[in-house]
């Protein structure tokens, strides 16, 4: 009997022991909640700025393309208004006066051959106004085959028959001949070979008059 009294208190200091053992280990799993709770607030706030960014991205593209559509309005108003001012400027020009006066200069220069540099630049300005003043010709979709006769091998407004009223080049380089030579020159070395020939050519003949 005296036995088991002695034991009991000492497994009960045992337990005792354990139970302390149990207590003190007890704050350092309390320790650990709070780190486990203080990563969760930065991966919100990691989506957060992921969002915030992602909004201000979407933002600046909205501004771009606003900013890319009223440059194309503007565009187009602007491509308006000077298809517009054409119109009233083809409509108030004398077109008949500016080929009176590209005759003139055509026939007093002997077709341009004598034409000074004055006389250039004003045929070079009667000519950008008379295109400025013409009209836009239709695509012309040239025969399809020898076979077919009925689609003619010009437009309309380029048939017929054709004089040579003024040239800034030498007037002889207008013939089938010369127009043929030059359509082989493939390269600018070629080009110049060509306008070579071309004022020997001249020069052997400048006793007469094309």
């Amino acid at each position: 009997i005296v036995v088991v009294i002695q034991q009991q208190p000492q497994q009960q200091q045992q337990q005792e022991q354990q139970q302390k053992d149990g207590d003190a280990t007890t704050p350092d799993d309390d320790e650990t909640t709070p780190a486990a709770t203080t990563t969760a607030p930065s991966a919100m706030d990691e989506e957060a700025a992921i969002v915030t960014e992602a909004i201000n991205e979407l933002i600046n593209e909205t501004d771009t393309l606003r900013d890319i559509a009223s440059a194309s309005r503007a565009k187009a108003e602007r491509e308006q208004k000077e298809r517009e001012d054409a119109e009233e400027w083809r409509k108030n020009i004398d077109v008949t006066a500016l080929q009176n006066q590209l005759l003139r200069i055509a026939a007093s220069t002997d077709r341009g051959q004598y034409a000074n540099s004055m006389e250039k630049e004003e045929v070079l300005r009667l000519v950008e106004s008379l295109e400025a003043t013409a009209t836009e010709i239709a695509p012309h979709k040239p025969p399809s085959s020898s076979d077919d006769t009925t689609t003619p091998l010009l437009p309309p407004q380029l048939t017929g028959t054709w004089s040579l009223l003024y040239s800034t080049t030498q007037l002889f380089r207008s013939s089938p001949f010369f127009l043929a030579g030059r359509s082989t020159c493939r390269t600018p070395d070629q080009v110049k070979q060509y306008d070579w020939f071309c004022d020997m050519h001249r020069a052997a003949l400048a006793i007469s008059n094309i």
